[in-house]
């Protein structure tokens, strides 16, 4: 039997999955685990489509070597009606990820820093222990990040 993680630690899973894929295919296999196909996604008071999603998500990860994300908090309310395995409900997570590139300044790796607050709703797909976020709001936003020096310079 799988266990079923609740809403909040699932969507950190999902998400630092995403943001720590370090080819292609993991990061299609994430965020597909993650987004559900006929998703409604708001970005920064925006609709945007879900291939736009990925691509922005792509976008921010451009040139990573590799990445951190922490959690400054967290919550998730199960759905109450029709949800026996506890997979469908709201969950809200306030995140930074920080990148680091292969590009180096001055011998040392440059970083992006992406701060977000994700609001999903999430839905059980089928009768399985699996669940997908079907309506995602998020703000958003993308810097470069300091150079730090003891960061050692990509090889």
């Amino acid at each position: 039997m799988t266990a079923i993680f609740p809403l909040t630690e699932w969507t950190k899973t999902n998400l630092s999955a995403i943001y720590s894929a370090t080819t292609q295919d993991d990061f299609t296999s994430a965020f597909n685990q993650f987004i559900a196909d006929d998703a409604h996604i708001t970005v920064n008071g925006k609709h945007i489509t879900r291939e736009k999603y990925q691509q922005l998500l792509e976008g921010q990860k451009a040139l990573q070597k590799s990445a951190s994300v922490t959690y400054a908090g967290a919550v998730g309310v199960p759905k109450e009606k029709d949800n026996s395995l506890g997979l469908a409900g709201n969950v809200g997570v306030f995140y930074t990820a920080t990148i680091i590139e292969t590009v180096d300044i001055l011998g040392v790796p440059a970083t992006r820093v992406v701060t977000s607050s994700l609001n999903l709703t999430t839905v059980q797909v089928g009768t399985t222990n699996n669940r997908v976020a079907s309506v995602l709001n998020q703000v958003v936003s993308t810097e470069e990040g300091p150079v730090d020096p003891r960061i050692p310079a990509a090889k």
